[in-house]
């Protein structure tokens, strides 16, 4: 099914990045910073997560191959050499990542809607455990998408198959 000459997942994907990255334009040309006050993450995240609903909802409708488009976050030094669920030691310089359902082990590729760029973890993890966030990532993986400064994003979550995870196991 064509929407005025582009896919509903293509449509999808535009709109949650064109409010996502109108957003975030436009509290950068009025001074605010994401991280100034939690009224501000919380009204950005549940515009975010507005957004996100709505792609959902039409990617549902054309059954497209977008695994999930979620809210994530990061963690990083406070979490050092704690156990994971997984049993291995959590290391911020580790491209891994936390979910409360992906299987752990499984191999993700995460791109940011806002900057466009993307990361493959592992999901080493289970969390994030605060509401309207569904995947944390280490801190590398965060810095290598740009999300360092923001804390939270909404991103693109696609599920590796085993070639592309054969690939990218030097993630």
């Amino acid at each position: 099914m064509r929407l005025t000459g582009m896919t509903l997942r293509a449509y999808a994907v535009r709109v949650a990045v064109a409010f996502v990255s109108g957003a975030l334009i436009g509290m950068a040309l009025m001074g605010w910073h994401l991280a100034a006050t939690t009224a501000r993450q919380n009204k950005l995240m549940g515009e975010a997560l507005d957004q996100v609903a709505i792609a959902r909802k039409l990617n549902e409708k054309c059954q497209a191959a977008i695994e999930a488009l979620d809210v994530a976050s990061w963690y990083g030094a406070r979490y050092e050499g704690r156990d994971t669920a997984s049993g291995e030691a959590f290391r911020a310089a580790q491209l891994t990542a936390a979910h409360r359902d992906w299987p752990l082990g499984e191999r993700l590729r995460v791109r940011s809607l806002r900057t466009g760029l993307a990361v493959t973890v592992r999901i080493n993890d289970r969390g994030p455990f605060i509401a309207g966030r569904g995947l944390d990532l280490s801190r590398a993986a965060a810095a290598r998408i740009g999300m360092l400064d923001s804390g939270v994003e909404a991103v693109l979550l696609t599920r590796l198959g085993p070639g592309e995870a054969a690939r990218a196991k030097g993630y």
